[in-house]
């Protein structure tokens, strides 16, 4: 049986180790919740993560879009293989 995910897209600034040098980039993520065994918490596991980065060319919701139709591809592919 496959899991519920869940889809989530923020704007966001990450390094990529060079130097101190932050980029913009919209940070999408497809993960399901799970419950710890001893503590009963709701933990995320993540399974897949898209970046597309941003500049000055690409507006916000250009980049939000792209995203989600990266990750839309994803879930798709995850919901088909049975």
């Amino acid at each position: 049986m496959k899991k519920q995910l869940v889809t989530s897209v923020d704007v966001t600034y990450v390094c990529h180790n060079t130097g101190d040098y932050m980029e913009l980039v919209v940070l999408g993520e497809v993960f399901y919740m799970r419950r710890t065994r001893f503590l009963k918490r709701l933990v995320r596991k993540v399974i897949h993560k898209v970046e597309v980065p941003m500049d000055y060319f690409t507006s916000v919701e250009e980049a939000k879009a792209e995203a989600r139709r990266q990750m839309d591809k994803f879930v798709k592919a995850y919901y088909a293989t049975a």
